[in-house]
């Protein structure tokens, strides 16, 4: 907008579990609000930022849940792309049993989806400013890594406080 090239950039990602529909919907929500400002002439992100919005990202899974097994978390494949990360794929306490409701794959960015988003954000990487990923469980903001209370160590630990009107 207004001819300015931009730098950052925002990512917003959703469904990565596929039984979490409102994810998706929250996502896709918030880039109708943004698009409803735009046309109404008021200041947005998009003013500062691009923006990349990926409603579903585990599009087979998502098929499932709503036309065999509504409770799909997983891919087709049965690995949670949640867990298909590199960061902490060794993690001890991970469970790696295919029938695990959290079960990783056979080794990091081992899924097509987590392959492609991981090389898109490395090209990416000099821009990128924030990252969402939506999911709808908890009702909590958490932020990298989930799997410890150690915070960040700088002024975003109080950031993530307010937004999540959590302490930690």
């Amino acid at each position: 907008m207004g001819g300015v090239a931009k730098t950052k950039s925002l990512y917003f990602q959703s469904l990565l579990h596929a039984r979490e529909w409102v994810a998706g919907s929250s996502n896709l929500y918030a880039l109708s609000a943004i698009l409803d400002d735009i046309e109404n002439k008021k200041h947005t992100v998009v003013n500062s930022y691009n923006l990349y919005f990926v409603p579903i990202v585990n599009i087979d899974g998502y098929d499932i849940s709503w036309n065999s097994k509504r409770l799909q978390r997983k891919k087709a494949n049965e690995v949670d792309l949640n867990h298909n990360w590199p960061a902490r794929f060794d993690h001890p306490e991970k469970d790696n049993g295919s029938s695990s409701q959290t079960y990783r794959g056979e080794g990091p960015l081992s899924e097509l989806e987590t392959k492609a988003i991981e090389l898109w954000l490395k090209n990416k990487n000099s821009e990128i400013s924030g990252w969402v990923d939506v999911h709808s469980y908890a009702g909590k903001i958490l932020y990298p890594n989930g799997d410890t209370k150690e915070l960040i160590g700088n002024d975003d630990d109080d950031k993530f406080k307010v937004l999540g009107g959590m302490h930690y």
